[in-house]
């Protein structure tokens, strides 16, 4: 996503409106995102990936899932 687009979204995140292209007037919305971040930790973000900075309005609620690799077994009979 370009950083033009972005920061479109997330001021109609933040506004909770946006206007369409040539239109008049706004239009309110009400959001939710779910997104994910495939980065381990906060220092290792991917060249050309969101900066850090755009995504603290989306950082609201987080939830870490251990990789498959890491949870426990369990027995299903």
């Amino acid at each position: 996503m370009s950083l033009a687009l972005q920061t479109k979204v997330l001021r109609a995140l933040d506004q909770k409106r946006f206007r369409r292209l040539g239109g008049t007037s706004d239009i309110l919305v009400e959001t939710r995102i779910v997104g994910r971040d495939e980065s381990r930790s906060e220092g290792a973000r991917p060249a050309g990936k969101i900066p850090r900075g755009p995504l603290l309005p989306l950082d609201v609620i987080r939830i870490m899932v251990p990789p498959l690799r890491e949870r426990p077994r369990t027995s299903r009979r």
